[in-house]
């Protein structure tokens, strides 16, 4: 499990949702096992998991935000921004 941890990344065109309900379980299974990986890990985890489509706003939350206070549930709503600003443009909005 620690294995597929150290491999887990984005898979392609998946859902930031559905990527932080895998890392969130991921991380619940691992604790179970007694190990633990701290939030501030996790969050760092996460924005270097990131499709290509999300490479600016994670240098940008990196660059600008303290990762130590940040949740993997703030990270999730960031990173949705993104879709919902590309679908907005999508939507001629």
């Amino acid at each position: 499990m620690k294995q597929e941890y150290a491999n887990l990344k984005f898979r392609d065109s998946e859902a930031v949702e559905y990527f932080s309900l895998r890392l969130q379980s991921l991380i619940s299974q691992l604790g179970c096992h007694g190990i633990a990986i701290g939030e501030e890990d996790v969050v760092s985890k996460y924005l270097h998991s990131v499709l290509v489509k999300y490479i600016q706003i994670t240098l940008s939350i990196e660059t600008m935000v303290d990762l130590s206070i940040l949740t993997i549930e703030d990270v999730t709503d960031r990173l949705q921004v993104v879709d919902e600003h590309g679908a907005d443009h999508g939507n001629g909005g």
